[in-house]
């Protein structure tokens, strides 16, 4: 059922999915102009076509219109605003204002920026996590997690690992993907073994949970007839010695 219910949610989310061709870097704004041949450090948005995509050595990132990042070296970019999906040939890091995101090669990773924290969704190979506490959390394939700023006691904020929501996973891939709806269903059958996966694992931890919850409970109630069958034993004590001491001695 959980399969099928995968394979019904990629197609009629490839369905909607316009066929776009690459945009040309003339399409894009820089900052220097034209800096995207001419140098590594660079700053690229887009305000016309929402279907964009730049390539680095390390792999390619699409992005839609409004989105701001800089490309500081082949294998690190900086996301200042909106979001991303890269695709990640070799080790890249992402950085934002609340952490950095390393990605392994043959990653597929949505990032999305937001004014309190960053999500990130893993959507092929593992991801990496670095808090702004330099602590790293391991984020599999299949699901997302969140990162945010550090309280004043010097710990970070983040979430827990969950499944991804692939509806609107698959719905922000399409607006930045460059190619056909067919090739995006392609590429989507694929991670759809990983996603099943994260499901269903997150079914057996959190049925597990429910096993540990009610074994706790049981316990708990069997310490408290304990206590209360000592109490009685206690009390009836009390009696037996109140009454030899009253009337027997």
């Amino acid at each position: 059922m959980k399969n099928f219910f995968l394979r019904a949610l990629v197609f009629t989310a490839c369905f909607c999915v316009e066929i776009t061709v690459k945009a040309n870097s003339s399409d894009l704004i820089m900052e220097p102009k034209n800096c995207w041949e001419k140098m590594i450090t660079c700053s690229v948005s887009a305000y016309v076509q929402q279907h964009n995509e730049v390539e680095l050595e390390s792999g390619k990132v699409s992005f839609p219109r409004r989105t701001v990042f800089t490309r500081l070296s082949e294998s690190l970019i900086r996301l200042i605003k909106g979001y991303v999906v890269v695709e990640s040939q070799k080790p890249m890091v992402v950085q934002t204002l609340f952490g950095e995101i390393h990605l392994k090669s043959g990653g597929l990773t949505l990032i999305e920026l937001g004014r309190h924290q960053v999500q990130v969704t893993a959507l092929q190979h593992v991801a990496e996590l670095q808090l702004l506490n330099k602590e790293l959390f391991v984020l599999p394939a299949g699901y997302t997690n969140w990162m945010g700023g550090i309280h004043q006691v010097g710990k970070a904020d983040v979430g827990q690992p969950r499944p991804a929501s692939m509806r609107p996973v698959i719905e922000k891939w399409g607006q930045v993907y460059v190619g056909s709806a067919t090739e995006l269903r392609e590429k989507l059958e694929k991670l759809r073994a990983a996603w099943s996966e994260a499901i269903e694992d997150t079914s057996r931890r959190d049925l597990a949970s429910i096993y540990e919850q009610r074994k706790q409970l049981a316990d708990w109630r069997s310490l408290q007839l304990q206590r209360e069958r000592q109490r009685q034993k206690e009390r009836q004590k009390l009696r037996e010695l109140f009454y030899r001491k009253t009337f027997l001695e």
